[in-house]
């Protein structure tokens, strides 16, 4: 959340950080505007910035 890279994350689930920078890339989205992101089913990121005036991510903890 706020925009940390969770690299036990990407670790858990066989992802290195080039893939999520390709992600991020391919959407177009640079990391330091990245407020949260989560991966879907399929490997699918949801990425939440702080700029979309998303008022709470799709998921809760």
């Amino acid at each position: 959340m706020d925009g940390k890279v969770i690299d036990a994350n990407l670790q858990q689930n066989n992802l290195k950080t080039q893939w999520l920078d390709d992600e991020l890339k391919r959407s177009r989205v640079d990391i330091k505007d990245v407020f949260y992101a989560v991966l879907l089913t399929q490997n699918n990121l949801y990425i939440d910035c702080y700029n979309d005036f998303i008022s709470s991510p799709i998921d809760k903890e």
